[in-house]
């Protein structure tokens, strides 16, 4: 006879994610201070207490008293062998670890970047991996590899640091153990011989191990440990329902300006929050300017808000024709009076005609403080994996057509102008022809609005500027009067452009929130997995430009496709990466980055309910904020759904077992 399930044991079977891994950071100013040596001090202690702990990896830099430390009794996890032109190289096995699955592993040089062929190309993404997985990780880390430190210090050093860790990994470690030692006892460990060799201590000695530089370093090492002493009190005062005593702080806004901003400015905005700023935004220029810039200008735009928001920052697009406007507004909006903006060399027209983008906030809001980062673009070499754009070509039929459209529309509006000419003055046949423009080109771009400007200049010389019926000018007056037709008739098609693309613009974002509300209604209302899926295949390429699959666990835990409208397959082995790890992969990430393919889960709260992939049409415009956004509101409308149909179906089928059950009972009592 069936018995009734276990409500504790359903709950087990279905919220089986692994508390995650606690993660402690040991902390040093500069190589040599001792945190690998502070890190393996610690084993004697964890082993006494029961801990199970392995040694992923070490890295004794050869030095004595560190390798004393190694003890026998820890297990070393064998390192992973890869094959690249021909060298052996080797790197830390994570798989190998997580089928191992100890209580706390020991992996040092956190900003290490992998071996090419690597699952992940930087050692933290193997670090969240173990921590995602369980188990807890101690690892060691210099200041100068922090991602927002990094400008700091090779302006303090004068070295270049490439190396770096997200800001993000900091501020979510359970502890850091700041390891430090004054500079003149780190020199004295480099004289002696027991950081570097004695000819390598000397060079260093003469450049990056600068009492200066060490003494600037052991600063920035000590004010990040307050950062994180301060975020560890006031998580623990809101645990514990103690009242807020802190000020409020202020807002931070950066803007970055597509074809100048480079990460320099990111990191300066990263710094200065981290000095008292409660929230900081970075935003950019949503126009139709945007789209015309160099392919090279706009993969920069999105390495940058990338890289914004792994420090933590907010990035909103400000869509409209008046940056200076649209900035000064979204400052007052959100409380902002520090902004940041990128200072670059202006031309000799701005210098003598214009105005820079300081002078005009200045003016409109002189109680916004600005700072000013030199921030001269350059080309970064790495790009996304797209294929160069071609260049727009002028297409001369377009053109010529346009051309004799115009040509035959002023002609006409002259001749029927021309019999009543002796009772209107010239001034009001110039006004009806700047009507004309204005009606005949609305909607047709601005090139288009300039041509049919010059050809109702040369129409209006033709039929009433005399003498008449020639192109001849006999008052030289009337070249002002040209100028000026010709101007204001351009001037009202820019302004008309800029009209139409906000309007545009506005339609676009009211049109993808209705589809979105529809679906989200449309998915609440499902009763059946296959309902879900019938609004999956309706909206999805209506909200994206692009081509999908989506992957669906069966009973065994085993990804199967769905629904697809992908020309190439699905790499599984990347899809079920993305399903047990609930992370993104593939296209323009950091994991299995050589994919065509971007890789979403479907997270609901309890679990990973499917993945989603993708190919897109444009690469720039997916991965836009607000379109992740949206793909985020997207994928969690669809995870919850189908957690609510899960969870449904187990209740019916516990229904339908406990009604079986009553029923046997009753046949044996009979």
């Amino acid at each position: 006879m069936n018995t009734r399930p276990d409500p504790e044991e359903l709950l087990r079977k279905y919220d089986n994610k692994p508390k995650a891994g606690k993660l402690t950071i040991f902390l040093g100013a500069a190589a040599g201070v001792g945190k690998t040596y502070a890190m393996l001090k610690t084993l004697p202690e964890l082993i006494n207490d029961g801990i199970d702990v392995v040694i992923g990896y070490v890295e004794t830099h050869k030095r004595a008293e560190t390798e004393a430390l190694l003890p026998d009794n820890v297990e070393h996890v064998p390192l992973k062998e890869f094959t690249h032109h021909n060298h052996k190289l080797y790197e830390v096995d994570i798989d190998a670890i997580l089928n191992r699955n100890p209580q706390l592993v020991i992996l040092d040089e956190l900003a290490h970047s992998n071996v090419v062929g690597s699952r992940n190309l930087k050692r933290y993404q193997d670090v969240l991996e173990l921590l995602a997985a369980g188990i807890d990780v101690y690892t060691a880390l210099n200041i100068q590899h922090i991602e927002s430190l990094n400008d700091i210090v090779s302006q303090i050093t004068g070295v270049k640091v490439n190396e770096t860790v997200p800001d993000s990994i900091i501020e979510n470690a359970n502890e850091i153990k700041l390891i430090d030692i004054t500079p003149d006892e780190l020199i004295e460990r480099l004289r002696d011989g027991k950081v570097y060799s004695a000819d390598r201590a000397a060079k260093a000695l003469e450049n990056f191990f600068r009492k200066g530089n060490l003494t600037a370093l052991r600063e920035m090492s000590l004010l990040k440990t307050a950062q994180k002493v301060e975020q560890q009190v006031q998580e623990y005062r809101t645990d514990n329902a103690i009242d807020n005593v802190w000020a409020s702080h202020e807002n931070l806004l950066v803007v970055i300006e597509p074809g100048y901003s480079s990460e320099k400015i990111i990191r300066s905005g990263k710094t200065m929050f981290d000095k008292g700023f409660s929230k900081w935004f970075v935003v950019y220029i949503d126009n139709d300017g945007l789209l015309k810039r160099p392919l090279r200008d706009r993969e920069k735009l999105l390495e940058l808000l990338e890289l914004a928001r792994q420090l933590g920052a907010e990035t909103k697009p400000l869509t409209g024709t008046n940056p200076t406007e649209m900035v000064v507004n979204f400052a007052r909006e959100h409380n902002i009076n520090t902004m940041i903006l990128s200072q670059y060399r202006l031309n000799l027209y701005y210098r003598l005609f214009g105005a820079s983008w300081v002078d005009k906030i200045t003016e409109l809001a002189p109680e916004i403080n600005l700072h000013l980062v030199g921030d001269e673009f350059v080309q970064n070499k790495s790009t996304l994996l797209v294929k160069q754009e071609p260049q727009q070509k002028l297409n001369y039929r377009t053109i010529a057509g346009k051309i004799i459209r115009n040509i035959l529309v002023f002609s006409l509006l002259g001749l029927l102008l021309l019999p009543v000419s002796g009772w209107l003055a010239n001034e009001n046949i110039i006004m009806l022809y700047l009507l004309v423009i204005i009606i005949v080109n609305h909607g047709r771009g601005k090139f288009s609005a300039i041509i049919a400007a010059l050809i109702a200049t040369v129409s209006f010389d033709f039929f009433f500027i005399p003498p008449r019926f020639s192109f001849a000018i006999g008052d030289l007056q009337y070249i002002i009067t040209f100028i000026v037709m010709a101007v204001v008739g351009s001037s009202f098609s820019v302004v008309t452009g800029n009209l139409r693309f906000q309007v545009s613009a506005l339609r676009k974002a009211q049109n993808k929130s209705k589809l979105l509300y529809e679906s989200s209604k449309r998915l609440a209302e499902a009763m059946i997995e296959d309902q879900v899926f019938g609004v999956v295949k309706e909206f999805l390429p209506k909200l994206f430009a692009a081509k999908y699959a989506l992957l669906i666990p069966n009973s065994d835990e085993e990804l199967h496709i769905q629904e697809s409208t992908l020309e190439q397959s699905v790499d599984m082995s990347i899809a079920h990466w993305v399903f047990d790890r609930g992370q993104n992969a593939g296209l323009n990430t950091n994991t299995f980055a050589a994919s065509p393919i971007y890789y979403i889960p479907i997270n609901s709260q309890i679990r990973t309910r499917g993945v989603m992939a993708f190919i897109p049409d444009g690469i720039f415009n997916f991965f836009l904020p607000e379109q992740q956004d949206l793909l985020a509101n997207f994928a969690s409308s669809l995870a919850t759904t189908l957690e609510r149909i899960h969870f449904t179906q187990i209740a019916i089928e516990t229904e339908v077992l406990l009604a079986q059950q009553k029923i046997n009972t009753v046949n044996h009592l009979e």
